[in-house]
């Protein structure tokens, strides 16, 4: 079975725990802060008329429809990479192929560019990632999950790889950086992931709370009647 094929495959093992996670943020960041912009919207612009307030509540429901959704989309879908990476060492799968696809391990071990080394990443992600799939059971909404996961998960451990080969400035020898990441390299793409993860969302949330805002003080200045 072809590299991307099995990463692919074990992603689908967590499809359950994407599930949980998209319900369990759906609730708290749509129905949750949703629910309770939707009544600071509601009371602020109905102090006019009522339908300025029914008003502000409709714009509420289609801001956290869109950016909300895509926010619990996107922390489900971040906190199972993570998951399947601590429980599986899908970071260390990943970081093995790329090493294999890159060929910069060599001898004698040259000093190489970091900028060499991220352009060999890129293309060992892509030469992974363009493989064929192998995984026909599943249905289009659950093999499109898997198949974001799996992206995140090879991009991540690529940036990781090329971030610790930067900390030793513009060149390096790489096969110290594989020794150096070969037994913390999942906790590495973990962290990576935990923070990339906050910044998505946090700012999916902070845009949706600001068009709420936004939309709010515009419905507030229409007339008070129809």
């Amino acid at each position: 079975m072809a590299p991307v094929a099995k990463s692919l495959k074990l992603l689908s093992g967590f499809l359950g725990s994407a599930i949980k996670s998209f319900a369990i943020a759906f609730i708290v960041i749509d129905l949750f802060w949703g629910g309770f912009l939707a009544a600071i919207t509601f009371w602020i612009a109905s102090q006019s008329s009522l339908w300025q307030g029914v008003l502000a509540v409709i714009w509420t429901i289609i801001v956290m429809s869109s950016l909300g959704i895509a926010a619990s989309v996107q922390f489900s879908i971040f906190a199972t990479v993570k998951r399947a990476v601590r429980e599986s060492q899908l970071g260390s799968q990943i970081f093995e192929k790329l090493i294999n696809r890159s060929q910069l391990i060599s001898e004698p071990d040259p000093l190489l560019a970091v900028s060499e080394i991220q352009r060999a990443m890129n293309t060992a992600a892509d030469e992974i990632l363009g493989q064929d799939d192998g995984v026909t059971d599943l249905s289009s909404v659950m093999f499109w999950f898997a198949r974001k996961m799996q992206r995140i998960a090879v991009w991540a451990t690529a940036r990781v790889i090329v971030k610790s080969c930067s900390e030793d400035g513009e060149t390096v020898r790489f096969s110290q950086v594989r020794d150096r990441l070969g037994k913390v390299i999942d906790q590495r793409v973990i962290a990576f992931l935990s923070g990339l993860s906050w910044k998505i969302v946090s700012t999916l949330i902070g845009l949706a709370t600001a068009l709420v805002a936004l939309g709010c003080f515009l419905i507030c200045r229409l007339p008070p009647s129809i």
